[in-house]
């Protein structure tokens, strides 16, 4: 019998360089062929986009994240635009975008959907402050008091 002599150098020989290789070759095509078994381009709506989004803010703890996958959105060919209302949503966007993407990827069956969001300036409206500009806020609600004033013969103090 014949026994291996053991090795004294900590150099790899040949043998152990081929193995490395090899398990390399295999690891590669391992993740060629994981790749290959990707999502597809399924089709899908809207409201599939906006069942996955909601979804997506099920999964999910913090209630700052959840408003950012409930906020508007707007679908256009294959990129999903979602419109933030301040800077502090879009951060956290941003930490969590790849996160969103595969939950929503996966869930409509469509690997080529994009995202992107907005930064969109939450509207105020200005109060009325002077007597006229109250009126006029109130005739929008409802047009009857311009009949009511000038029947009355009403006239607001400037």
């Amino acid at each position: 019998m014949t026994t291996k002599p053991k090795k004294l150098s900590r150099l790899k020989s040949t043998a152990d360089l081929e193995k490395e290789i090899l398990e390399e070759e295999e690891a590669k095509e391992a993740a060629v062929e994981k790749a290959s078994n990707s999502l597809g381009n399924t089709p899908y709506t809207e409201k599939e986009v906006k069942a996955a989004l909601l979804n997506c803010g099920k999964s999910m703890e913090r209630r700052t994240e959840k408003y950012i996958v409930e906020s508007d959105f707007e679908l256009k060919d294959d990129m999903l635009t979602l419109f933030l209302v301040n800077s502090t949503l879009m951060e956290l966007f941003h930490e969590l975008k790849q996160e969103i993407l595969d939950f929503i990827r996966k869930d409509i069956g469509n690997d080529s959907l994009q995202i992107s969001a907005i930064l969109t300036a939450e509207k105020k409206e200005a109060k009325p402050r002077t007597e006229q500009e109250k009126f006029k806020a109130m005739l929008e609600k409802n047009p009857a008091l311009k009949n009511f004033k000038d029947e009355l013969g009403l006239d607001l103090v400037y």
